[in-house]
């Protein structure tokens, strides 16, 4: 798996967890810090109220 794939992947959209791939394409999940979870809330919250499209870096 690749980063663009990982980001069409609609099961990938809300999971709770920070998501690397490594080398060989495997994913990586490790569980979000509690400070993340706020931070992506807001921004979520924030993206819902101005309409903002989210764009995945690749």
């Amino acid at each position: 798996m690749n980063w663009q794939q990982a980001c069409q992947h609609i099961a990938l959209g809300n999971m709770p967890f920070k998501i690397e791939i490594n080398e060989h394409g495997d994913l990586i999940l490790s569980p979000a810090k509690v400070r993340h979870g706020v931070l992506l809330a807001q921004l979520r919250h924030d993206g819902m109220e101005k309409k903002i499209e989210a764009t995945c870096l690749s």
